[in-house]
């Protein structure tokens, strides 16, 4: 089925006036591309046959500060960003520990560049608590991070 680019425009304007499509900006960079969030993950299944459960996992989290009426963006190494509280958050599912601190160590300086202090890494089942350079960071499966917000 083919769409013009207007139509396409014109519906996804419809899906943010009823909250249904999220756009996120980059901290910082207004004019840059925006992360899309969506409240129906059906919504995508139906556009496309590709899964991706990366991006579904990071959804649900998205979806969880959402309720909460956080200010969120995003940056290039950072999955979402909440600047009013300095935390940064990654979606890693199924990474080990030793991966994922090994990944937060090479984004430190990144990290306090943007006066990040705290960092929660939401995964499947990994909880473990760390400090690198000052920042706190904090393991936990999605439930329970869910659970405690």
């Amino acid at each position: 089925m083919k769409i013009s680019k207007d139509k396409l425009y014109a519906i996804t304007s419809t899906l943010i006036e009823q909250k249904l499509l999220f756009l996120v900006e980059k901290q910082g960079q207004p004019s840059a591309a925006r992360k899309v969030f969506q409240v129906d993950f059906a919504l995508k299944n139906a556009m496309t046959f590709k899964k991706d459960f990366l991006k579904r996992f990071e959804n649900m989290i998205f979806l969880e500060l959402l309720k909460r009426d956080k200010t969120i963006f995003y940056d290039d190494f950072i999955d979402l960003y909440l600047p009013d509280e300095q935390l940064a958050i990654f979606c890693i599912p199924f990474a080990t520990d030793e991966v994922i601190q090994s990944k937060m160590k090479k984004l430190t300086h990144a990290l306090k560049s943007l006066h990040v202090n705290k960092v929660e890494i939401i995964t499947l089942g990994n909880e473990e608590s760390f400090v690198l350079d000052t920042i706190h960071f904090s393991m936990l499966p999605f439930w329970d991070w869910a659970l405690q917000l």
